[in-house]
């Protein structure tokens, strides 16, 4: 029988159950802030057209879909294709906002705002798009890993995109 210092029983079950419901707070905080750090760096990877880096963020089957041009490229299509899609643009901004997370176990999905701003060389023309980054995660030796990112977009601004043949 476990007695507090009051003479009262269980008080200190009571005291290791909250502790135990506290722990597993802090581990989902963790995991979460493990997750949004991701989405974030691969914003700043985008705009720092660092592909290899942004390769080594996705699981080894990981893949960027990207919905508004009907496109899917690969982990190694991301390190060979040297970033196509944006080598045009002068300078790029990638912004990952409200990181709405949902972990389960060893796999997890988010939905976060995306605005993305794309400067041609002229300083008055750019691109801008906005919508989600939906994304799906897998844990890959304890280290989250994108499984999917899928690229919605909702809306654009400013100049159009430029076309980007094969």
């Amino acid at each position: 029988m476990i007695v507090d210092t009051n003479g009262e029983e269980g008080h200190m079950s009571s005291v290791s159950g909250a502790s135990a419901d506290l722990m597993k707070q802090l581990e989902e905080l963790l995991e979460t802030q493990k997750i949004s750090r991701l989405l974030i760096e691969f914003g700043y990877l985008l705009d720092t057209k660092n592909w290899r880096a942004q390769a080594e963020l996705y699981a080894d089957d990981g893949v960027l879909e990207l919905a508004f041009a009907g496109v899917t490229v690969t982990k190694e299509q991301l390190v060979k294709g040297e970033g196509k899609g944006l080598r045009d643009y002068r300078l790029t901004q990638h912004f990952s906002t409200n990181h709405r997370i949902e972990l389960d176990g060893d796999t997890a999905h988010s939905r976060s705002y995306m605005l993305a701003i794309h400067m041609y060389e002229d300083p008055f023309k750019h691109a801008d798009v906005g919508g989600f980054y939906d994304c799906d995660y897998v844990k890959v030796d304890n280290v989250w890993k994108f499984k999917k990112v899928v690229v919605n977009v909702n809306w654009t601004a400013g100049d159009s995109m430029l076309p980007h043949p094969e």
